[in-house]
């Protein structure tokens, strides 16, 4: 074959242990050069720092699994590469000097490991039984070094609670700069540093709340909340959101608690005193313009405006992002009319203890009221699962989504984590509507909210002064005077509400809450959307009229355009590829389609009916559970 060969042992050595792959080899690719023991080794092992790594974690388990010439190459290439042979020296001994890294080779191999670490769990185990030498010391290359730390860091926050508020936040920041670093740790990646991962946003929630602000006007605490207090809030709901141990959960909500408890409730108490001289300004109803969309998003705060609106940017979809004062007291029930276009078709009389205005014809304002009002108005009334499309170029349009409000009811320790899933749905609702045909969507809500872990404190009120009692509100009975905040009912001027001092409430046990008066209850977000030209727009219009399941069988029913839409079922409406059924079907010319789901074992769980267009494009959606009725 006129190939050169080096004539010393070792490369015949190497040679005849790669022989079968050699014959494999293309001739081509041992042309041209001197060929020498590592050329021979690394067809057989063509990736030695995998290998070795693999080896530390498993020893002579996957010494079992090679054959013979894949050991000899690749104990030549380490003798060559990191002067050690995994012949004489065992895993324990290669995880000290990969710990040290005495070389450039060594330095390469940890390198290597920091890329990856997930794939080399057992290595992480052997660095733990190593032992480390003092004299060259490295605390990121020993987990058990990371370990002390993370307790250390533990008792630390967990010792915040005996300080004040301006000396935990002091402490704080002296543990960013301690532990701040362990960010970048490989350790962090295998999620064994989550208490100093969690320091980051508790340091800046320690920063933010430094500053009680102080003014003149509700204007003014609104504008700064607009740019900075915010943060406050989403400082504190990204910590939470950290997933952690038990134990380190109580340490993150100890820190939460001594810095962020105090601020919300003096900024709570500072506002909630100039709101009373000020007389608190009205509400605005916000209309839609001709081929403009309203989408109502219940409890859409202001710090979660700020992630959807950066989520709208990242698709370089147009967006300009303002605030409104919400109604009071900032409850759905009054706060929802006040921000729609059919406010001024409202009005309040005898304050009800359900907080809802009534129609002109008397009707106390329940949702199917309020449908009817919007449609009198001349609004399109949308649902994520119908046909969002408009009726025409000059439509006007009401929809609704997300379940931010429902959430915090319902798992309040759980809503931090809950939150980025709702804010993909609301996105995707934008997106669709704006594919649909809108010109413009603009994005409302009703109020914001309060949530602290291990519950708001509460603020005694005697049952007798009060009608009924919200978490943070309650209608004042008669002529009563109790001695707590109060504010003029939205629909009705002449009635008063209770309001919740600071960031109490009037029930024990609530860690979400809101109807109160405070920044993040009042100063509400208001994104304006814009259709970008690069949108492609969508005209097929379908909807799922009905479902109906038959064991793991689905027939759906479709009204709208049929021509081209295909019906899929999904664990994940948005995403294609978490498909439950056997085949994407296309709708028959009738309107009916039906599906079948492959995996018995999804009987019962919950998913999603989706239309598609042609292209496969989201065209409706409607939740379900398998085998059973429609959610």
């Amino acid at each position: 074959l006129n190939l050169e060969l080096a004539q010393d042992e070792s490369t015949r050595l190497s040679l005849r242990a790669a022989l079968t792959a050699v014959a494999k080899t293309p001739l081509a690719q041992l042309q041209g050069r001197r060929l020498e023991a590592r050329d021979f080794d690394k067809i057989v092992v063509d990736d030695t720092p995998r290998n070795f790594l693999t080896w530390i974690g498993s020893g002579d388990n996957i010494k079992e699994e090679w054959s013979q010439s894949h050991w000899h190459a690749f104990r030549s290439q380490c003798r060559e590469e990191f002067g050690f042979d995994p012949e004489k020296q065992d895993p324990l001994y290669a995880a000290e000097r990969l710990a040290e890294r005495p070389s450039q080779a060594w330095e390469n191999l940890w390198e290597r490991f920091r890329e990856a670490p997930q794939l080399y769990r057992q290595v992480r185990d052997k660095l733990e039984q190593a032992s480390s030498n003092e004299l060259a010391f490295d605390p990121e290359a020993w987990p058990q070094e990371n370990q002390r730390r993370e307790d250390h860091l533990r008792q630390s926050l967990l010792s915040l609670q005996e300080l004040a508020p301006h000396e935990a936040r002091e402490r704080i920041g002296h543990l960013e700069h301690e532990h701040g670093e362990r960010r970048d740790w490989v350790w962090a990646q295998l999620g064994e540093a989550t208490l100093a991962q969690a320091l980051r946003p508790l340091y800046d929630l320690a920063t933010v709340t430094q500053v009680v602000p102080s003014f003149e006007t509700v204007e003014e605490f609104a504008g700064w909340y607009q740019e900075t207090g915010w943060k406050a809030d989403a400082a504190a709901l990204e910590a939470l959101r950290i997933p952690q141990k038990s134990s380190e959960t109580a340490a993150v909500h100890v820190a939460i608690r001594v810095v962020y408890l105090p601020w919300l409730h003096e900024t709570a108490t500072q506002f909630q005193e100039v709101s009373a001289k000020q007389d608190f300004p009205q509400a605005d109803p916000v209309s839609a313009d001709e081929g403009e969309c309203l989408l109502f998003v219940d409890g859409l705060r202001f710090d979660l405006a700020c992630d959807l609106a950066q989520a709208l940017e990242n698709q370089e979809i147009p967006r300009e992002m303002g605030f409104r004062l919400a109604a009071l007291p900032t409850v759905t029930p009054t706060a929802k009319p006040a921000v729609s276009p059919v406010s001024g078709a409202l009005e309040g009389g005898n304050l009800p203890s359900t907080l809802a205005p009534s129609t002109k014809e008397g009707k106390e304002l329940t949702p199917y009221y309020f449908q009817k009002e919007l449609e009198k108005a001349g609004y399109q009334w949308l649902r994520d699962e119908m046909d969002l499309g408009p009726a025409s170029d000059g439509a006007r349009g009401w929809c609704e989504a997300g379940r931010v409000d429902r959430r915090g009811h319902d798992v309040p320790e759980e809503l931090p984590n809950l939150l980025p899933q709702e804010m993909e749905r609301v996105r995707d609702t934008i997106v669709a509507l704006l594919k649909a045909g809108w010109r413009r969507v603009r994005v409302v809500t009703d109020h914001g909210w309060l949530l602290m872990p291990g519950g708001l404190p509460k603020h005694d009120l005697p049952s007798f002064l009060v009608e009924g009692r919200w978490a943070r509100c309650a209608p004042i009975k008669g002529e009563s005077q109790p001695d707590v905040p109060k504010v003029p009912w939205h629909w009705n001027r002449l009635q008063s509400i209770a309001i919740a001092p600071g960031a109490c409430v009037f029930q024990k046990g609530h860690e979400y809450a809101h109807g109160g008066v405070s920044l993040q209850e009042c100063v509400t977000p208001v994104i304006a959307v814009t259709a970008p030209d690069s949108i492609e727009r969508n005209r097929t219009h379908a909807a799922i009229a009905s479902l109906r399941w038959r064991r793991l069988r689905c027939d759906i029913r479709v009204e709208g355009t049929i021509t081209e839409v295909y019906a899929d079922v999904r664990e994940n409406g948005s995403d294609g590829a978490t498909s439950i059924i056997t085949k994407v079907r296309a709708v028959e010319q009738d309107g009916h389609a039906s599906v079948l789901v492959s995996d018995e074992e999804k009987s019962g769980k919950p998913a999603t009916v989706v239309l598609l267009d042609a292209a496969g494009r989201l065209l409706a959606k409607s939740e379900t559970f398998v085998g059973g009725e429609s959610a």
